[in-house]
């Protein structure tokens, strides 16, 4: 069942049990790669446990594995959420220049 494992990370993360929350967002990746929900997820959990590096590499992954523009335009709010204006618009230029513009004119038009 997809975002099982998503729901239950995100509830234990905003428990601050930021380990269990870790494994059950491991667990949906590993079961449902193209879940851009848990992908995203996960870095933002690994940017609040200080471990930005893996946080960066999190996000590549998502864009390596998920090369969408839905997944570019996750990345583009992590990076927005992480206060890196600098990264969600070379991320956005990025998304532009594979998929062109989408709906409403912007590559990030999928956001919310």
């Amino acid at each position: 069942m997809s975002d099982l494992h998503y729901y239950a990370g995100d509830a234990l993360a905003r428990l601050e049990r930021y380990d269990e929350a870790e494994a059950q967002l491991r667990i949906e990746i590993v079961s449902f790669p193209q879940s851009t929900r848990a992908r995203a997820a996960l870095a933002m959990l690994l940017r609040t446990t200080g471990r930005s590096d893996e946080a960066r590499d999190a996000i590549a992954d998502m864009l390596r594995v998920v090369p969408t523009p839905e997944s570019y335009a996750a990345a583009a709010r992590v990076w927005t959420m992480f206060g890196n204006r600098q990264e969600a618009d070379a991320v956005r230029a990025e998304a532009r220049r594979t998929f062109g513009e989408t709906r409403g004119g912007r590559a990030d038009a999928g956001r919310h």
